[in-house]
């Protein structure tokens, strides 16, 4: 993890994330990129399905 001594307009937020793939996940990185403090819940073992998903080589 990273101190980020930016400030946004969610500064003092607490956001329990437990979306997984890509939309959700999406929508709470705003919110933290917006000074919300993110706690991301994932399944244990494995994680984020997003994690599993390849590069697509030529689109």
């Amino acid at each position: 993890m990273t101190n980020n001594e930016s400030k946004g307009p969610f500064e003092g937020l607490l956001v329990i994330d437990m979306t997984h793939v890509l939309n959700g996940p999406f929508g709470t990185q705003l919110l933290c990129n917006m000074g919300a403090r993110v706690i991301k819940v994932e399944p244990p073992g494995h994680g984020d399905d997003t994690r599993t998903f390849g590069p697509y080589v030529d689109g």
